[in-house]
């Protein structure tokens, strides 16, 4: 392969990395909006303060958890500093 073909197919690779990383954060910040949302919908103020001293990847695997649980499993996720994994093991009732 001539160097110029190598050079453009390494430009599209890297294009294409660079727009999927985009595409992941913008779908993160989304969540974590609806997160903030459902929140302040559903928990108290005292429970919503603890879904700010949660990690990312933490807020997204609650984000599964039924209205039920939320609570219950915000708190244990906050307390224990539980793995995105973990919280995921503790749901009883997945929301779709």
């Amino acid at each position: 392969m001539s160097r110029p073909r190598l050079l453009v197919v390494l430009a599209l690779f890297e294009l294409g990395w660079i727009s999927r990383a985009y595409i992941v954060r913008l779908q993160d910040r989304i969540i974590l909006l609806e997160m903030q949302v459902r929140a302040a919908e559903i928990l108290p103020p005292g429970q919503e303060a603890l879904m700010r001293t949660l990690t990312r990847q933490q807020i997204i695997a609650l984000r599964f958890a039924s209205d039920e649980e939320l609570g219950a499993l915000t708190e244990r996720a906050a307390a224990e500093r539980m793995a995105p994994k973990d919280i995921k093991a503790a749901i009883k009732t997945w929301r779709p």
